[in-house]
């Protein structure tokens, strides 16, 4: 009896030490997707990191000056071709400014969601929160990540877009410039 008893002792221990050991995910399909979230911002972040941060500080210093002449010149009616050329000069110079204010940030907050994935990922995985809560983490870190996601892309987009369109941009509404600068001179002098 005691034989059996021993016997029944070490397989209740052995299962129970095996079974902690296996640690299992009770929520694998989650582990699995704040995995994926982990490398599409990991993703994003070189691609942010690989716009070329000289250039666009260049640049935008440039169109800082424009701006500065376009503002100086300009008259109070303009012609519709006119006004065109300062919309498309004044959103890709937007796009540039955000992008100024807004990489540093976003550097910070990928940082700060990627170990918040991983963390989330690890305790998921290893069964450390509780169900009732898991649920609010795990929608909270997903939606962060996402909405992260989705503003760095249209940024980088949008970035690209200026810089490749950048330089017949400029070129107009320098044209531009130079052109009211001319009337308002002869403007200047005619009234003298």
């Amino acid at each position: 009896m005691k034989k059996y008893l021993f016997y029944f002792s070490f397989l209740a221990i052995s299962g129970s030490v095996f079974q902690s050991c296996k640690n299992t995910s009770d929520n694998p399909d989650k582990v699995q997707l704040l995995d994926s979230l982990l490398k599409t911002i990991t993703n994003v972040e070189k691609e942010l990191s690989a716009l070329d941060s000289s250039a666009i500080l260049s640049k935008a210093n440039k169109m800082d000056e424009i701006y500065s002449l376009l503002n100086e010149n300009k008259p109070d009616t303009v012609t519709k071709e006119t006004g065109f050329i300062i919309e498309t000069f004044n959103n890709r110079k937007k796009v540039f400014d955000t992008y100024r204010a807004k990489k540093a940030l976003f550097f910070e907050q990928m940082s700060r969601t990627k170990k918040q994935l991983h963390d989330l990922s690890h305790d998921l995985d290893k069964n450390l929160i509780e169900d009732d809560k898991m649920g609010t983490f795990f929608a909270t870190e997903t939606k962060r990540a996402n909405e992260l996601i989705e503003s760095a892309q249209i940024t980088i987009k949008s970035m690209n877009e200026s810089l490749s369109g950048f330089d017949s941009a400029n070129v107009a509404v320098q044209d531009l410039v130079f052109k009211l600068k001319a009337v308002n001179d002869s403007v200047a002098l005619s009234i003298k």
